[in-house]
């Protein structure tokens, strides 16, 4: 049922269902008849999917439900609108060495945050977590060799981005980068709005413009966006991570 699937998906991201709601001008006395069983309009259900990214279907599966076959997904044309969890999910079943390149977050140098903060033209203690002191961080370590010198503070950024948080420290240290990225992409005249019209999940890109935003619930910007950012609106690497 309709309801269930959007309570779940509230709770997972952190979200309350009628503050989701208002921001999406829909009406919360929704809720009691969407409860009781009652049917959503398609543009209603519309607005809740672009607000969390995922494909209009995900709120009618049923938890035991099958995956495709690798015959069906390999005949499935796969649109580059939205990032829908079954389509990645079957990819995933099918094709398990995609998952298996994807690298962990790792521990940075002093010297790789200094080079990272020094392009990113912002303070190094601003991308680390403020609510602990540094020598407990998980993302800064003091190291005598830097096995990365070759990189430069783009490709550094470029590969932090591309990593799967490995604790809350580099979580947080992707979400700060993904807020520079922010501030930079409105500095050029691209707003969340363009972001969102161009197949990007709506509350990842309104947290990520929203400063108020808790940094714990929200999700930072990947190597996908990156690219359709890039594609979209072409701009390069330098504008999107420097301004300039």
């Amino acid at each position: 049922m309709f309801y269930n699937r959007f309570m779940e998906i509230c709770r997972e991201y952190g979200e309350k269902p009628t503050p989701v709601l208002k921001k999406l001008d829909i009406s919360p006395g929704n809720l009691k008849r969407w409860e009781g069983g009652a049917s959503i309009t398609a543009e209603t259900l519309e607005k809740i999917s672009n607000y969390f990214g995922v494909p209009v279907d995900y709120f009618f599966l049923k938890d035991d439900e099958k995956v495709f076959t690798e015959v069906q997904q390999n005949e499935m044309a796969i649109k580059d609108d939205k990032n829908s969890i079954r389509q990645i999910y079957n990819i995933a079943r099918i094709h398990p060495d995609y998952i298996a390149s994807v690298l962990s977050g790792r521990e940075l140098t002093e010297s790789e945050l200094e080079r990272v903060a020094s392009y990113l033209r912002c303070k190094k203690v601003y991308l680390l977590n403020r609510n602990i002191s540094e020598e407990e961080n998980h993302v800064c370590k003091k190291s005598e060799t830097d096995s990365s010198a070759c990189l430069s503070g783009k490709e550094l950024v470029i590969d932090i981005l591309s990593r799967i948080p490995a604790n809350d420290d580099y979580k947080y240290l992707q979400v700060m980068i993904s807020r520079i990225i922010a501030e930079n992409l409105k500095r050029n005249g691209i707003y969340q709005e363009d972001l969102v019209a161009c197949g990007m999940a709506q509350k990842k890109v309104t947290d990520l413009f929203d400063s108020s935003s808790n940094n714990e619930k929200i999700l930072a910007f990947n190597n996908s966006d990156l690219i359709r950012i890039v594609h979209n609106f072409r701009v390069g690497y330098d504008l999107i991570f420097t301004g300039v």
